[in-house]
């Protein structure tokens, strides 16, 4: 069984859980420092290709967190003034070309596959409810699932920035696709991009059309209406991997993308099922495959991931028949012995994506 790698991140973080210390809140000024800090590692890691370990995950995470900056861009060559450390080289012009490298290595590195049914129910999953459409993913860190989830906040949110010339403008004219490079100072092209001459949306939409073919079905393994590993085409659900579905067609929605209704109707499935498992009032978990696995495998967890998961995927459905039991993984996020590790996740997951009603917030700074 294989256990990916935003639980190895979980193990660390555990390791430390032993030791607390004394909080105190940062200063504006220390967030900032941080912040540029960040940001400044990632321009000077960033490879020659565009790429950050030459990995789509890598590289998503890495231009996602760029954007989300994109307001801080201009405080970052003078320190804001002085008041915090200077990175002269790292101007908005190099911000820029480093955003752009990185999206183009994405776009030049992605799958694209004709779809039309959920690979397991038979259902027509494109936008009309017929024909054929297309699958946008991407594959190279291992898994499609996490390589795509990681990636498509960095896309959809660069499709909404005055990077991209508009959501609706196609990706051969694009800031990415006709810009000088960043490490490497290359010009870009799309020419040969499985995606050229598509826009934004339909990027976007071919992502949400990739999740709803390999939404799991009826004799899935771990659940129904989860995902797992593979798309555009698998049968497997875990509540780790499950997340990546909801917030990859949250951030296509922004951009303007369509999730079939079944979707968000097979995922509040899947969700009740994994804390139906839940007996005491007061306390509500999500675990790995769920309370009806074979003990050696479902038994694992909770963990905050998949509790934090669990609460990101129910509040982008709208939320479970049930509505008390949001209340139940609350608590179990809230009042867990290792509260602070909790902590942790929350605020990463308040960075992956902020849940505003049924909606994530994409937008750059927030």
């Amino acid at each position: 069984m294989k256990r990916r790698f935003p639980f190895a991140l979980s193990a660390i973080l555990l390791a430390c859980a032993g030791w607390t210390p004394t909080a105190t809140a940062a200063t504006e000024a220390q967030k900032l420092a941080a912040i540029l800090a960040g940001d400044n590692h990632l321009d000077s890691i960033q490879g020659s290709n565009g790429a950050w370990r030459s990995t789509d995950a890598y590289t998503g995470a890495a231009v996602f967190a760029l954007l989300t900056h994109q307001n801080k861009w201009t405080l970052a060559a003078t320190g804001n003034g002085g008041a915090v450390t200077a990175y002269p080289n790292l101007t908005v012009a190099k911000y820029t070309a480093d955003v752009n490298s990185g999206i183009n290595y994405l776009l030049n590195n992605v799958s694209v596959a004709t779809v039309s049914v959920n690979s397991n129910t038979g259902a027509n999953i494109c936008p009309g409810g017929s024909g054929t459409c297309q699958a946008v993913y991407w594959s190279g860190c291992g898994d499609a699932t996490y390589c795509t989830g990681l990636v498509t906040p960095a896309i959809d949110t660069y499709a909404l920035s005055s990077l991209a010339g508009g959501a609706t403008s196609t990706i051969n004219a694009s800031g990415a696709c006709s810009a000088t490079g960043g490490q490497g100072g290359a010009a870009l092209s799309c020419s040969a991009s499985p995606v050229n001459g598509m826009t934004w949306v339909q990027i976007a939409q071919g992502i949400t059309n990739a999740f709803a073919a390999a939404q799991s079905g009826a004799t899935a393994f771990g659940g129904v209406g989860g995902w797992r590993y593979a798309i555009p085409s698998d049968n497997e659900s875990d509540m780790s991997t499950t997340q990546w579905g909801a917030i990859s067609s949250g951030y296509d929605e922004n951009v303007g993308a369509v999730t079939p209704a079944v979707v968000k109707s097979n995922l509040r499935t899947y969700l009740t099922y994994q804390i139906s498992g839940t007996t005491n009032p007061d306390i509500g978990v999500a675990t790995y495959l769920g309370p009806l696995a074979p003990t050696d495998l479902g038994a694992q967890g909770p963990t905050a991931s998949e509790n934090g998961g669990w609460l990101t995927s129910n509040a982008w459905t709208g939320g479970v028949p049930a509505g008390k039991r949001i209340g139940l993984a609350k608590h179990q996020l809230e009042s867990g012995a290792k509260r602070h590790l909790v902590g942790k996740f929350r605020n990463s997951l308040r960075h992956v994506g902020r849940i505003q009603g049924s909606r994530v917030d994409h937008r750059p700074g927030r």
